[in-house]
């Protein structure tokens, strides 16, 4: 008897204590498979029936509805991370209320089973898609065997009701307008089809700073942005992650930084394709110029000997050119000043991707009287006379800050001449270095589409008439080219086009600055910040590059001919006949009783004297020598100046650099000139 008892009370001890082991053991795994979502349930179907299923349901208050998408929403939870904090979790007291009779109801051979209910829910990762906040997108997904829960599906957007993602209202500067993103759901036999529309969530222009500044703002919203369908009965969860950018073509900063590198590795073999760092901004980031060449031959060549010859002997190499022995290249800038005025930047980070990689590039255009032409460049070919030099943007502080100015908050458009900065000293440096024969600056953003020349009244100080025919055939090959592969219908040159007010009298912009050097400088607005405007300007840079290569020795002469006059001091009645007043009339250059307009020399004195100002004398110097200025020292004493002085000879190549901005700082130190 004593062992009969025994042993069933043994025995019941253990079946007790079994099924308090398979109970909590069905709680572990219960817990493990919701923190390991990808593992297959386990086949615990004998106790199933012990299990309380649990029923899921959200304790949680709902967020207030807010008007305005959250910038800060950018870093979110991983997909995991958001699945976890709703999985279901077994009710408190099941445990015990199973674990009392379990000795009545469970075998202890019989194997567990968990969540049998939970296991049959499907989520579902959708591939990531990009979507442009400057245009509307659909997207269409199709979820296989889920086309029961059609229309039975909640969506959010970053944790928000979809509902409440308005796109942004110009008017009053709040995210009120019209709803951001629709989804449409309906079966496709056992299938469910996904209908995703997105409207732009800041309009077509991602430039516009009135009456609510959007440039300013679209930046905050670049990102993964995840979207999530979860069914009625929380059987179904679908994710998507939403990349917002601005347009297709756009880079940030170290994108930029990251593309241009990946061009230069892509490069074909048969061309020279180098990044160098030219200068450093005032934050000390590095300013890159890209530089695309036949080889390293031709480089050494133009600037060893064709530049600097050229500016010494023009006649010489006129001769040559003429007889058809003269053997050249001419580089071609291609540049940014406004690191704002986006797509810009991205403009030059593609076409030096496109010169980089491509070995011929075609688009569409059309002639003087509208009829549509296709073109094609072939780039070994544009090689063999041309040297193409990409300056991303000589401010990348503003880049990375998405800022019109400098960081010290001065406008690099208004300081080129006065180069009081480092960025507007490398580019003037740069443009001195290579004195390209044209200087593409992109900027926006001017609706009409507009490429310069410019209206009068325009600098005396440079040959205007030299320039102004090769501009404006350069300009009309830009805007057919542009207007043909883009949305716009129209652009407009303010010489034709506007009578005044948009003028090139002031050395501060870079475009004019390159004209004192000879240069056709070119200042491109586009209309817009997005695809569009980059598919203009894009395309205009490259119609501007076809006018250049079937004209090379008529740019070639223009260039020898304005170094000519400078050192034969000739002041061409021709270059006067272009500088006209306010009424139209013309004005040429005013000469205050002078015989000629220009000086016959510059006089620096180095002495120490008290109405010598020594220290601007020696900034004088080194402003001179950075714009290709030569100068030279006095020998011996003649007349008031003495032996040490200073001296700038205007017979030189680049004399019109000495007139516009310099004189107004050395007032005090330069003796012999009328104009002072």
């Amino acid at each position: 008897m004593k062992n009969s008892y025994k042993k069933r009370l043994y025995t019941q001890a253990l079946s007790l204590s079994a099924a308090v082991l398979l109970a909590v053991l069905a709680q572990g795994n219960a817990a493990a498979d919701t923190l390991n979502p990808a593992e297959p349930p386990q086949d615990n179907s004998k106790i199933s029936s012990l299990v309380e299923q649990p029923t899921p349901a959200s304790t949680e208050k709902p967020e207030e509805p807010s008007t305005i998408p959250q910038a800060d929403s950018l870093e979110k939870s991983s997909p995991s991370e958001a699945t976890d904090s709703k999985a279901p979790s077994l009710p408190a007291t099941a445990l015990d209320e199973k674990a009392a009779d379990a000795s009545q109801k469970l075998d202890t051979t019989t194997k567990t089973e968990v969540r049998a209910a939970s296991s049959q829910e499907n989520k579902i990762q959708l591939a990531d898609s990009k979507v442009y906040m400057s245009e509307k997108a659909s997207i269409e997904e199709t979820i296989q065997e889920q086309g029961a829960q059609a229309g039975k599906i909640t969506w959010t957007l970053d944790n928000k009701p979809i509902s409440e993602w308005k796109t942004w209202k110009m008017e009053d500067g709040t995210f009120t307008g019209d709803p951001f993103v629709t989804v449409e759901e309906k079966a496709d036999g056992n299938d469910l089809k996904v209908s995703l529309k997105f409207n732009e969530l800041f309009g077509q222009d991602l430039s516009l700073r009135t009456p609510n500044n959007i440039r300013r703002t679209y930046r905050n919203f670049m990102g993964t942005h995840e979207l999530v369908g979860t069914s009625e009965d929380l059987g179904l969860t679908i994710r998507k992650n939403i990349v917002l950018r601005p347009y297709e073509d756009f880079h940030t900063h170290d994108e930029m930084l990251a593309a241009i590198e990946k061009s230069r590795q892509d490069a074909k073999t048969d061309r020279l394709v180098q990044i160098e760092n030219i200068g450093k901004s005032a934050q000390g980031r590095d300013i890159k110029l890209g530089i695309i060449s036949s080889d390293q031959k031709s480089i050494d060549d133009y600037l060893n000997t064709t530049n600097p010859q050229a500016l010494i002997k023009p006649a010489e190499m006129l001769a040559a050119l003429k007889n058809g022995t003269l053997d050249y290249k001419l580089p071609v800038l291609i540049n940014n000043t406004h690191a704002d005025e986006q797509p810009a930047i991205d403009i030059i980070t593609g076409l030096f991707n496109t010169f980089a990689t491509k070995e011929q590039i075609s688009f569409q255009t059309t002639d003087a009287n509208g009829a549509a032409k296709n073109i094609t460049l072939n780039v070994k070919e544009l090689l063999k006379k041309f040297i193409f030099l990409f300056d991303f943007t000589e401010n990348p502080d503003g880049d990375v800050a998405n800022t019109r100015a400098l960081a010290n908050g001065i406008d690099p458009n208004r300081d080129t001449s006065y180069q009081a900065n480092p960025e507007t000293r490398t580019v003037a440096g740069l443009i001195n270095k290579w004195n390209p024969i044209a200087l593409y600056d992109i900027h926006g953003f001017v609706k009409e589409f507009l490429i310069e020349p410019a209206t009068p009244p325009h600098d005396p100080n440079f040959e205007y008439d030299l320039l102004s025919e090769n501009m404006l055939e350069n300009a009309h090959h830009m805007g057919r080219a542009g207007v043909a592969n883009s949305k716009y219908g129209s652009y407009i040159i303010p010489k034709l086009d506007w009578g005044d007010g948009w003028d090139d009298s002031f050395s501060g912009y870079t475009g004019v600055y390159a004209m004192y050097h000879g240069i056709l400088g070119h200042t491109i607005e586009i209309p817009e910040g997005n695809q569009e405007s980059y598919k203009a300007g894009y395309h205009a840079v490259l119609g501007g590059i076809s006018y250049l290569s079937q004209n090379p020795d008529k740019l070639m002469e223009m260039r020898l001919n304005f170094y000519l006059r400078g050192i034969n001091k000739v002041e061409d009645p021709k270059a006067e006949n272009e500088l006209v007043g306010p009424d139209g009339k013309v004005v040429g250059r005013v000469k205050n009783g002078q015989k000629k307009f220009f000086p016959d020399y510059y006089v620096i004195p180095m002495g120490l004297d008290k109405d010598n100002d020594s220290q601007q004398a020696f900034n004088m110097i080194e402003y001179f020598k950075r714009n290709g200025v030569v100068i030279q020292e006095l020998k011996e004493d003649v007349g008031n100046y003495k032996k040490g002085d200073l001296v700038v000879d205007m017979a030189q190549a680049k004399a019109r650099l000495c007139q516009p901005y310099p004189l107004q700082r050395i007032k005090r130190i330069c003796l012999g000139c009328h104009v002072c």
